[in-house]
């Protein structure tokens, strides 16, 4: 592990790894205080996919798992790991194209759903879903990998049926880094998810950072409603047959 520490350690700078307790405790847990502490042997930060790739490479080596998180707004227990590195993506937090034109933007996946729709909103657009029930703070590449719903979902679906393609880190031993989607061609913008190849944004999509390590999105765009309304309905017991009648008749 000592090995694996300081060869990371050349590739991210000191300031951006840590193996000490108080960092490990603060990465411990999730939102959910359900769920036991896990603390990672070490938390690194990178900020490009190239660093993720290399770490990737360096993970491989050793032999050593790895758990990618965001903004540790998970409920279930997903952003934690016993062991291991606990790679934290928000560094990568930079928005990279709002394309008014064409429809979608480009954002590194440790972007919070918070940032980006205070660069949407004043132009009169919106992401569609507008993140995970968890809240702003959650980024957009934890929405993809839990494929969650939220804000906006009863219209415009679950997170990963707004995404147009990804970035993405393979879990392999070269660290590959790859796109999908429309994305993938390096001549085209990424106005599509279909069409171009089979579905291998799909693969991606609520695989909790498993399939490989999410570091951009390509996501689709839409013009912000003149006017919106919503509604909220409780029930006096867990009574959850009668949820599902209720939600059918809506």
């Amino acid at each position: 592990m000592k090995s694996a520490y300081k060869e990371i350690e050349q590739v991210i700078g000191d300031d951006f790894i840590s193996d000490k307790d108080f960092m490990k405790a603060a990465y411990s847990r999730n939102v959910d205080p359900a769920f036991p502490d896990r603390w990672a042997d070490m938390i690194v930060r990178p900020e490009t996919p190239e660093e993720v790739s290399e770490i990737v490479k360096i993970a491989n080596k050793y032999k050593i798992h790895m758990v990618p998180r965001g903004g540790g707004a998970d409920l279930v227990g997903g952003s934690t790991t016993q062991g291991g590195i606990l790679l934290d993506l928000t560094r990568m937090n930079k928005i990279i194209e709002i394309n008014e034109d064409d429809y979608y933007y480009i954002v590194e996946c440790g972007v919070t759903w918070g940032a980006l729709l205070s660069e949407l909103h004043p132009r009169g657009l919106t992401s569609g879903v507008t993140g995970p029930g968890s809240g702003f703070s959650a980024t957009i590449g934890g929405g993809l990998s839990n494929s969650t719903a939220g804000g906006g979902s009863t219209k415009y679906g679950l997170v990963p049926d707004v995404c147009l393609g990804v970035e993405v880190v393979l879990p392999n031993p070269e660290g590959t880094i790859i796109r999908t989607g429309a994305a993938s061609n390096q001549y085209a913008t990424p106005f599509c998810r279909y069409g171009v190849s089979p579905d291998f944004t799909g693969i991606f999509m609520g695989d909790v950072g498993v399939m490989g390590v999410k570091t951009k999105a390509f996501m689709r765009l839409f013009p912000d409603p003149q006017y919106k309304a919503s509604r909220m309905y409780a029930f006096n017991k867990n009574d959850y047959n009668n949820v599902f009648k209720k939600a059918h008749k809506l």
